[in-house]
């Protein structure tokens, strides 16, 4: 688990808002958080993994948009490593938004 996960993981505990960490879809990805008995699909996009990776995460949002993560109906909810290390109440107040 890197560091903005942790930080990801410990906001959503401590907001009260149970989620599974690391969830595999039958596409061969994982997403990051699903928001427990919702639609709510959590991605941390770290800067040292995806920095350059523009092409991989077209390609894993184009194969995401056409398989499961989408037709078992998840909203994916996507926030930077900064985001998420820099103001983790903030990304918490996007994510209830959508509760």
């Amino acid at each position: 688990m890197t560091k903005p996960e942790r930080v990801m993981r410990d906001a959503l505990i401590q907001a009260n808002i149970p989620a599974s960490f690391q969830v595999p879809t039958a596409n061969g990805f994982i997403i990051d958080f699903v928001v427990n008995d919702t639609n709510i699909a959590i991605e941390v996009d770290g800067e040292k993994w995806h920095r350059n990776r523009k092409k991989y995460d077209k390609m894993r949002d184009k194969i995401n948009q056409k398989e499961t993560v989408y037709r078992k109906g998840y909203q994916t909810l996507r926030f930077t490593a900064t985001e998420v290390c820099n103001n983790p109440s903030g990304c918490i107040d996007v994510i209830k938004e959508y509760l």
